[in-house]
């Protein structure tokens, strides 16, 4: 090979790795050679784009916790066209959801170094140091040094967000003279404001966003476009803007009332003003002044509220061609405006109340302006109102788009409407009624003629397809004649259309006529059914009440259901009780969450109840006797009422199927419940039963059972429930549960969940209808048991969140969904495809050596039979000295418990109480490798400690809130320990650091927060190895000198 060609190849490779080298590459490099994981590159660098030669040309760089080289190094590349740079402050986060900053750890100024960044053409600099105090948020800005705004010339686009800028720094701003677009976001000016900017020939935007408008914005000449976001205004200021001669555009959302004059900016065209209603804000209640334009073609006010000053200047603009207007709060009781002096221009129309703001009042509307907007083809009339379909409408005849939705419109659509050849839009939901036919305009393509909750009475004319419809949404029309005489009934007819038919046959529209209570004619006529009754009489007692009170009718317009809730005030809820007894129909009726209600004599009537709910109530009274009149009942719902008793007469309510009891203060059940045959769902969750009710297993007919969070136990009687199907038993507390669980033949559900079962019932295994099983959140440290393949009915299965889960997973053909712990104990038996779990999330099981036969066990005997283990003698058993690692218990050839395990088991013997509050792991050989504790009783804290002369091994120890510990010494037995953390044991006798502490050499991480310690031993520097080092929120006044010596400390 010629030393020619040698050289050639040399240079390929050279010019190619060269090629792939780009500078994001090399600012990568660069964070990850400073080997700190605070500033890695994906922690600093948002973004990072390079050109074909590799240069980097956009950045956006983040710096928590930059040094200023690092921040001179990141931005030396003079390539930058694009650059957005963000000092952002780290917080501690404090109660009641506030917070406290963190002094920023390096170089939090505005970098000098992009000065040198010569190809700059947008720049956006954030300082973003944020506060919240009071659920508040506070923002904190930074000045920037004379001479730092001295930057590229080329720059087009510029942003700052929280700097407070004087003089100096506008003047240098002023000096970029190709500057287009510039952004504030809550920035401070002096007193000058933004006047040096005045020359600035092509800055055609200026953005302000969240902040006071600065002095002197005036004063430039050349905007365009100016945007206010979230604008903070003086109330006593008028901003004069005349003098922005080139201003086309604005755009403002205000956070408060406004003034501002522009009478003179001929060239502003478009003009919209919007309340802020961000964070559930309404928008802005006081009224916006303006005294705006003549050639202004597009106006927006959205959120705001609405003053006849206002609406001089809208009328009087001649030029206008859209107008939108959502409203809050009018100050004036009606719209009255005849005519706008642009009419033959306006195009787009929208009169709206702000669907924000519900309890603000409706603008009375007079159409009759409408007649003049002859050139209109968008009208949005929508959440007004209006009760009748303006005729209007119909003569305009450049009408493409009309939304009418949520109106109180009670009328037949007009047939005028047809004639408007253009319309495409046509939208009248939520509404009250409305009949009469569907629209025939060939144009339109989309209709809204009412959701599922309008019942509209409108027809489809015949021989007419629909663009808009499926076509059996409505019927179509029919023959039916409508009365001429003022009669209806059978030969006269029905009356006109919005007219009812009494029950004397006559037509007319007051509340004699129409009340379905005063026997209205349904079939002949529009009738007003009960629950409309209802809901005007909430109008005039509350209106407000109105939007609590849910109601629904049979086909005879009488109540069906009625439901009230969430009603505080008293003497109104015993207003509307009185009005039930009127409700002669009812089937079903929710009173929730209603204030004072403590007398039921009023429901005692209502026999023709089935469905009967109190809930979220104080009543702490034996349930009330009143129900008990109510003997059609099926469904009861007493739920979080406080009663305290059930009576004994109960089975009166010999129909009732359902009972919810839950959240009440029952101690006990009444013996009349077991009669009740018909019962099959009965809920008594969260009450303070003093022992399961004996009643319960007597219920013969029962299929639900919810009887959690009780903690009494289950006796073995409830294998009497023959029929049930559900049973619900979590959060009880259960170590055990009885054998004759397991004889429940038609159980489908269990839920044994949140409790403390440390072994897998054997007994569920017999439950062969069994669908559902829920086992997390236990403290089951077992093997699962093979007998659960028998479930063949069994689809879900959860056993998460328990101590140790070993063995193999579930075979059953029908397992649709399980829930296994994500450890590496479980294995997949072989050749087995599970359904509800991937075969790679766990190990293939291995193949099983041969079974002892002969009670002993090891290399010549095999393993012990599954459930046994293999003791230090070789011999198979189940007693704590066969199966404990701790005692020699051999895991190759049998069943063990490791260390953990062990510890679980003295919990439940001797701290039934605190078994919660442990956590502990073990390794490889059953040996405990970390353990957390937090016993919260100070009895148990220094025995504890004591045996931790037991787990040599150890290398993960947390003592938490442990304050009753004060001898330390048995920790020094503790070599291989890497981690120790004390935290919180603020014991006000221990005022020394722990000297036992100094001999565990081998620490790595040591954390001691809140524990009073006041000193710290010279011997502290044993800690050789010691690399991480918490002290926070102690006593101390000063270090040992022999502190220095800790060479491996890397935190402190």
């Amino acid at each position: 090979m010629n030393l020619q060609f040698i050289l050639k190849a040399l240079s390929f490779l050279i010019l190619t790795s060269f090629a792939f080298a780009n500078d994001c590459d090399d600012i990568k490099d660069y964070l990850t050679k400073k080997d700190d994981d605070k500033i890695s590159y994906d922690n600093v660098i948002e973004k990072c784009t390079v050109n074909d030669q590799g240069k980097v040309i956009e950045l956006t760089v983040v710096n928590y916790y930059l040094q200023e080289e690092d921040v001179n190094k990141i931005l030396s590349y003079n390539t930058i066209k694009k650059l957005k740079y963000v000092v952002r402050f780290n917080l501690e986060y404090l109660e009641n959801y506030e917070t406290k900053i963190i002094e920023h750890p390096g170089y939090s100024k505005f970098p000098t170094v992009i000065s040198k960044l010569s190809e700059l053409e947008t720049l956006e600099f954030n300082y973003e140091r944020i506060t919240t105090l009071k659920y508040t948020e506070f923002k904190f800005n930074t000045p920037i040094e004379t001479g730092s705004l001295n930057i590229s010339k080329k720059l087009k686009n510029l942003s700052f967000s929280q700097v407070d800028f004087n003089s100096q720094n506008m003047d240098e701003l002023s000096s970029l003279t190709n500057l287009e677009s510039l952004n504030f976001d809550h920035c401070g000016f002096d007193k000058d404001g933004l006047s040096a900017l005045g020359n600035n020939e092509n800055l055609k935007t200026i953005t302000l966003y969240d902040q006071e408008i600065p002095n002197n914005i005036n004063k430039i000449k050349s905007l365009k476009k100016l945007y206010f976001i979230m604008l903070k205004c003086n109330s006593s200021t008028t901003y004069d803007l005349n003098g922005l001669d080139n201003l086309e555009f604005m755009d403002v959302t205000l956070l408060n009332d406004c003034k501002f004059e522009m009478s003179k900016l001929e060239k502003l065209s478009e003009l919209y003003f919007e309340g802020e209603t961000s964070f559930f804000g309404q928008g802005v209640g006081s009224a916006v002044s303006l005294n705006a334009p003549n050639n202004i073609k597009k106006l927006k006010f959205s959120h705001v509220t609405m003053s006849s000053d206002n609406y001089e200047v809208v009328t009087s603009l001649p030029n206008l061609e859209e107008l939108s207007i959502s409203y809050i709060m009018p100050s004036f009781e009606k719209f009255n405006i005849k005519s706008f002096k642009s009419h033959d221009k306006l195009r787009q129309l929208t009169l709206s109340k702000s669907g924000y703001d519900i309890s603000s009042k409706f603008i009375d509307i007079n159409l009759e302006f409408l007649n003049d907007l002859t050139n209109l083809n968008y009208l949005d009339l929508s959440n007004n109102q209006i009760n009748k379909f303006p005729e209007q409408i119909g003569s305009l005849k450049k009408l493409e788009y009309i939304n009418l939705e949520s109106n109180e419109i009670f009328d037949k659509i007009p047939e005028s409407y047809n004639d408007l050849e253009n319309l495409k839009y046509f939208n009248i939901d939520n509404n009250k009624n409305i009949g009469g036919k569907v629209l025939k305009n060939k144009n339109l393509k989309e209709c809204g003629y009412g959701n599922s909750n309008d019942s509209y009475e409108l027809c489809i004319p015949k021989d007419f397809e629909p663009n808009c419809l499926s076509g059996n949404e409505f019927e179509t029309c029919g023959e039916d004649e409508e009365s001429t005489d003022g009669q209806c009934g059978e030969g006269h007819g029905k009356c006109p259309y919005t007219q009812c038919c009494s029950k004397d046959g006559k037509c007319g529209t007051t509340g004699d006529f129409c009340n379905i209570s005063n026997n209205c004619q349904i079939q002949y006529g529009h009738c007003i059914n009960e629950c409309e009754e209802i809901n005007e009489q909430l109008k005039k007692f509350n209106e407000q009440d109105s939007f609590n009170v849910i109601c629904k009718t049979n086909e005879h317009g009488k109540v069906d259901y009625l439901g009230l809730q969430d009603i505080t005030n008293g003497d109104r809820v015993k207003r509307y009780m009185k009005q039930l007894v009127k409700l002669s129909e009812i089937k079903s009726l929710s009173l929730i969450s209603l204030r004072d209600l403590d007398n039921f004599e009023l429901i005692k009537n209502l026999t023709t109840l089935t469905q009967l709910e109190i809930m979220n109530i104080d009543y702490h009274y034996s349930m009330p006797k009143e129900i008990l009149n109510l003997t059609n009942l099926k469904i009861l719902n007493l739920e979080n009422t406080s009663i305290t008793s059930i009576p004994s007469d109960i089975s009166k309510l010999k129909y009732l199927e359902e009972l919810y009891l839950s959240n009440n203060s029952l101690s006990k059940l009444p013996d009349g419940i077991e009669k009740l045959e018909n019962l099959k769902i009965l809920d008594l969750e969260y009450n303070p039963f003093n022992r399961f009710p004996k009643q319960i297993p007597n219920i013969k007919n029962l299929e639900k059972l919810i009887y959690n969070r009780i903690g009494t136990s289950v006796p073995p009687e409830i294998e009497k429930l023959e029929k049930l199907e559900y049973l619900v038993l979590n959060n009880n507390n259960y170590k055990l549960i009885p054998e004759e669980l397991g004889n429940l033949k038609s159980l489908k559900y269990l839920d044994l969940s949140s409790n403390e079962l440390y072994k897998f019932p054997e007994q569920l295994s017999s439950l062969k209808t069994l669908e559902t099983l829920k086992l997390e959140s236990n403290h089951i440290y077992d093997s699962i048991p093979e007998a659960y393949n028998n479930l063949e009915n069994l689809k879900y299965i959860n056993i998460d969140g328990n101590r140790k889960i070993s063995g193999k997973v579930l075979v059953n053909k029908s397992l649709k969904e399980c829930i296994y712990p994500s450890n590496n104990e479980l294995c997949i038996p072989k050749d087995f495809e599970p359904n509800c779990i991937s075969s790679d999330e766990f190990k293939a099981c291995e193949e099983e050596e041969n079974v002892s036969s002969d009670g002993y066990c090891g290399k010549d005997h095999g393993k012990c039979p599954s459930g046994q283990c293999c003791n230090s003698d070789g011999k198979c058993g189940t007693k704590k000295e066969f199966c404990y690692v701790s005692k020699g218990c051999q895991t190759k050839y049998g069943d063990c418990k490791d260390q953990c395990e062990e510890l679980y088991d003295q919990l439940r013997n001797f701290f039934p109480s605190e078994d919660e509050s442990i956590k502990c792991t073990s390794n490889e050989q059953g040996k405990m490798k970390s353990l957390h504790m937090g016993i919260f009783n100070p009895g148990y804290h220094q025995p504890f400690v004591n045996q931790l002369v037991n787990v040599p091994e150890l290398e993960s120890l947390t003592l938490f809130y442990m304050e009753g510990v004060e001898n330390y010494e048995p920790l020094r037995q503790l070599k291989n320990l890497n981690t120790l953390i004390i935290e919180w044991n603020s014991n006000p006798d221990i005022k020394e650091f722990p000297k036992d502490i100094t001999y565990l050499t081998n620490l790595k991480t040591l954390i001691l927060p809140s524990t009073n310690i006041e000193t710290l031993p010279e011997n502290f520097s044993n800690l050789k190895n010691l690399e991480n080092l918490k002290l926070t929120s102690n006593k101390l006044k000063a270090l040992p000198d022999s502190f220095g010596k800790l060479e491996n400390l890397k935190s402190l």
